[in-house]
């Protein structure tokens, strides 16, 4: 199957610090640029403040029904929605709206019998920009890198949804969400077959084989 670089369609956009500022009360800032790259062509087309010194990876553009969209973070806590070329904020949540705070989005492309195509003699899977949904790795209120789910079915008004359907699971850090999520057993024509396989990190007693939960 092919990952999400390799299927990337133009334009796609990204993020860089192109300013790290200081302020005497605030601290340290940075000043965000946004780049739509098409035709291998990188133009900046928009920017944010981000307040807190570390960018992490808390900007990720995603496609839904023709439309581009990224989930951002220009606090600490809370994930606001961009809509793209514009740059423009269109909603999401308020900062501090809990002691989760987002390191990493992720929105997968999603594969769908309904668009396969014949290729010569293969049939062959593409994927569209259903994008329904997404993941945040983020970090709760004791430190532990924490998996949640957030639906982006009304992210055209602005609307996202976030919650901890995966339970407590803890993803292994430093770990990439595109290299740990994955959508090969998810058939979005069949409602009771829509999985998602997600890599977790467990620890356990080598005595005794028992779970090390703390």
């Amino acid at each position: 199957m092919n990952s999400e670089k390799e299927i990337k369609k133009d334009p796609f956009f990204v993020s860089e610090v192109i300013e790290t500022l200081i302020g005497k009360k605030s601290g340290l800032k940075l000043r965000v640029g946004i780049f739509e790259i098409k035709n291998e062509y990188k133009v900046q087309v928009g920017e944010y403040i981000r307040n807190y010194f570390d960018m992490m990876k808390t900007f990720f553009h995603f496609r839904r029904e023709g439309k581009d969209y990224a989930l951002y973070s220009p606090e600490y806590n809370g994930i606001r929605i961009m809509e793209l070329p514009s740059c423009k904020d269109i909603g999401g949540e308020d900062n501090n709206k809990d002691d989760f705070s987002p390191r990493e989005f992720y929105v997968p492309w999603i594969w769908n019998s309904y668009f396969e195509k014949i290729e010569g003699e293969m049939l062959v899977s593409t994927p569209h920009d259903l994008s329904n949904f997404g993941f945040v790795l983020g970090c709760d209120n004791e430190g532990d890198n924490i998996l949640q789910f957030i639906d982006l079915s009304e992210v055209d008004k602005g609307i996202l949804k976030r919650d901890s359907r995966f339970g407590n699971i803890k993803i292994r850090e430093n770990s990439n969400l595109e290299d740990v999520i994955s959508m090969e057993y998810y058939l979005e024509e069949y409602p009771n077959e829509r999985y998602v396989s997600i890599l977790v990190e467990k620890i356990f007693n080598i005595d005794n084989g028992e779970d090390a939960l703390y």
